[in-house]
């Protein structure tokens, strides 16, 4: 069930992933190849899309930036809490929710197409050490070695570095990614300049449609409650992932921080007011996290220092649904 895509509306199997097994059987291993390079195509599409519309429609609308600096005023500092969050954060959501649909859609279609690199370079890759294992164990030799020389360089600027003209990383990367021997989800696709509220306004689109998730203790992940408001939660981590992967890690901190805090005002906020629907948010939130740390690689010290790790277990165990 964990392996395959679904039709929310006539429960039937869309896709799995023998599907790109069948594909690279179809047209072999350039033609797979050729899709990937495809599928990076378009998700560079669709993230210049994106900052052209946050720069568009929200940095220019100045009931937007007012908004979005009265916020950051109430939350700030970031390491406090927020008074009364399960009414102030609903009300925040609340005025645009519309707007925030229409990035996520943007953002949903990058992690779909993400997760199916992911794939593709699986099929690559597994073929490329099956079908030509000296080519695969020359490719990981020389990446490790030229890794090892760069890293020896930032340490000691003395040490040799290939030069802008020399194509040697160019012409390594291109073999590396048809061999499958890349990680899709730790590519920088586009270079953004630094904005204001980019991490702020991607909390709020998260928190606004993880609303529409639930826990299931059998699955160990997040489904649509409803299949009117169908969202699949693997591209939706991934999407926002990598939307943050292509700004400045500094972006990403600020979001964790977000979600902390949202964390630990709900949590403080439960200890007197008994809400199922709390318990909830804040589960969806852990659980989102956790799967955000999976995909990303990210160290789980690195969302400790703004969420401790007794909830993470203590929410998981308690109001988690069968």
């Amino acid at each position: 069930q964990m392996k395959a895509w679904y039709d929310m509306k006539t429960k039937q199997e869309i896709t799995n992933r023998t599907l790109f097994e069948k594909i690279h059987r179809a047209v072999g291993s350039f033609g797979l190849s050729g899709l990937d390079r495809l599928l990076c195509f378009m998700i560079v599409k669709e993230l210049q899309i994106f900052q052209l519309q946050f720069q568009r429609t929200v940095l220019k609308d100045k009931s937007w930036t007012d908004n979005l600096l009265q916020i950051t005023r109430t939350c700030n500092p970031l390491q406090g809490l927020i008074g009364q969050p399960q009414k102030f954060y609903p009300q925040v959501i609340a005025k645009t929710p519309r707007l925030l649909s229409l990035f996520m859609d943007l953002i949903l279609k990058v992690g779909q197409m993400q997760l199916l690199r992911r794939q593709i370079a699986y099929e690559l890759n597994t073929s490329c050490k099956f079908d030509s294992k000296f080519l695969a164990s020359a490719l990981q030799t020389i990446n490790n070695g030229l890794l090892a020389d760069i890293e020896q360089h930032y340490k000691d600027p003395s040490r040799p570095y290939p030069k802008e003209e020399n194509p040697l990383m160019f012409e390594l990367t291109s073999y590396l990614e048809a061999s499958g021997f890349h990680n899709p989800l730790r590519k920088i696709y586009i270079t953004t300049p630094r904005v204001p509220y980019f991490s702020l306004f991607t909390f709020l689109m998260t928190i606004s449609h993880l609303g529409k998730l639930v826990y299931v203790k059998s699955i160990d992940s997040l489904s649509c409650k409803r299949p009117t408001e169908p969202l699949d939660a693997p591209p939706f981590v991934v999407g926002v992932y990598t939307l943050l992967k292509q700004s400045h890690s500094d972006n990403t901190n600020l979001f964790l921080a977000f979600l902390g805090q949202y964390v630990r005002s709900m949590v403080e906020a439960m200890s007197s007011v008994k809400d199922p629907v709390m318990s909830q948010d804040v589960l969806n939130v852990l659980v989102f996290l956790e799967d955000f740390v999976f995909y990303s690689g990210l160290s789980r010290k690195l969302v400790e220092s703004f969420i401790p790790n007794y909830i993470f277990d203590e929410f998981r165990g308690k109001f988690a649904q069968v």
